[in-house]
């Protein structure tokens, strides 16, 4: 790794995990960043690690308020990672496969668009 990959690895805590303060602190741009990221595979599994460290951390303060009684992180907890169990705001639709379509729906919408584009 070069050595402002090596001072922006350091400096991201330093910076409470801001990319554009931590890009600031040793002096490049952020596209420097971004590119160190699109094109040296070293420097990115290094960030994404760290990352992941610090996300540990945050995820590990959110389940200690949970399990201490904190009503609105259990409900965040609940709505984040129990989608599953229904505690849910929305409902999320998947589909595949092809929709079957008539002639006459098509008339349809075709006619609709026409009122509403004149």
């Amino acid at each position: 790794m070069k050595v402002k990959q090596i001072m922006f690895l350091k400096n991201y805590g330093k910076n409470n995990y801001n990319i554009g303060k931590t890009c600031d602190s040793i002096n490049i741009s952020r596209s420097t960043y971004r590119s160190w990221m699109d094109s040296h595979a070293e420097f990115r599994q290094a960030f994404n690690d760290f990352r992941d460290r610090v996300l540990d951390v945050v995820e590990e303060g959110l389940l200690d308020h949970a399990v201490n009684g904190n009503f609105k992180v259990q409900m965040f907890l609940a709505k984040t990672l129990m989608k599953q169990r229904g505690y849910v705001e929305r409902t999320e639709v998947l589909h595949e496969g092809l929709l079957k379509v008539s002639e006459s729906d098509v008339r349809d919408v075709e006619e609709h668009l026409k009122q509403i584009l004149k």
